[in-house]
């Protein structure tokens, strides 16, 4: 309980967890949607500088793990590598919210798991892209995708607590409410007896013994 009231003070600013992962997951949701239309409009006018600058500030200039995806003209004139990229990106991300805002309605745990999931990797392989920026182009600093990089692990991470802790309450709560719900034979046993015109007697089974 002292963890929930920590998260909702200085995480929440004092709002409920679960109204705060549902903000997440709707502005989630908007900011995906608009990345979507942003890059189908770039691909049918075959234009990939737009597709270039949201790779950049959103820190996805993966070119570590692919020549080919990479946010700069070099490696790729075209930049349909890196279109594709972003592209798959938005749609996971808009799914991914999706799932996150049923999770927070419901309250159910275990659809939240996708987006903890994918956050997790995408901070992960965002950090380790951001590693080796530093460690193998000590000479080109690239100030776009470093602050973009660092600005989405920041807020990223904000909002993964966030939702990991929210999801722990509905777990705690879910588990209490079984605990207090009786169980069903009982229940039906004890309203037949209630009901039953006849009057109970323990030993009328064996009463002609």
């Amino acid at each position: 309980m002292a963890k929930k009231h920590f998260v909702q003070k200085y995480l929440c600013f004092g709002k409920d967890l679960t109204l705060a992962t549902r903000l997440i997951a709707f502005v989630g949701m908007i900011i995906s949607a608009v990345l979507v239309t942003v890059l189908l409009n770039d691909l049918s006018a075959k234009n990939f500088d737009t597709s270039r600058k949201i790779a950049a500030s959103l820190g996805l200039d993966w070119r570590h793990f692919h020549p080919r995806a990479s946010a700069g003209t070099n490696l790729d004139p075209k930049g349909k590598m890196i279109t594709s990229v972003v592209v798959v990106y938005a749609l996971l991300f808009f799914l991914i919210n999706v799932t996150l805002l049923l999770a927070a309605i419901l309250e159910k745990p275990t659809l939240a798991i996708p987006w903890l999931t994918c956050e997790f990797v995408g901070c992960l392989s965002k950090l380790v892209a951001l590693v080796i920026h530093f460690v193998a182009e000590v000479n080109k600093f690239d100030r776009v995708f470093v602050v973009g990089s660092c600005i989405y692990i920041l807020v990223m991470s904000w909002f993964w607590a966030v939702v990991y802790s929210s999801q722990s309450t509905w777990s705690k709560s879910n588990r209490s409410l079984k605990l207090a719900t009786p169980n069903a034979t009982t229940t039906e046993f004890n309203s037949i007896l209630l009901n039953s015109p006849e009057v109970y007697h323990a030993n009328s089974l064996y009463a002609s013994i």
